[in-house]
């Protein structure tokens, strides 16, 4: 079962450590399928209500890209992750829910 699988069944608590804050509510995680490279995948928790922190189980989180590893690309990751929010903010009709995996 991969990381995603974990979380997406127990809650982004279910794995302590392997979720990141990047700041202004972007989060990261490391995901790698057997026999390909590692990613970062940059999420946010949200940003749609209902979502309580202390009650996962309620909530939701939104990927908003990816990237490979390494400082330069995790950057330009969140910069279009900023992005990519924005527009998801502008337009509610874009919300669309999707198993992981």
């Amino acid at each position: 079962m991969s990381r995603i699988d974990f979380i997406e069944a127990g809650g982004p608590r279910t794995l302590p450590g392997c979720i990141h804050p990047l700041g202004n509510g972007l989060h990261t995680m490391s995901a790698q399928r057997k026999g390909e490279a590692t990613i970062k995948a940059v999420f946010c928790y949200g940003p749609f209500p209902p979502f309580l922190v202390d009650d996962l189980e309620e909530g939701e989180i939104t990927l908003l890209t990816g990237s490979h590893t390494g400082r330069e690309a995790v950057r330009a990751a969140i910069i279009v992750a900023g992005e990519n929010l924005a527009i998801l903010r502008g337009d509610i009709r874009r919300r669309k829910r999707e198993r992981i995996g």
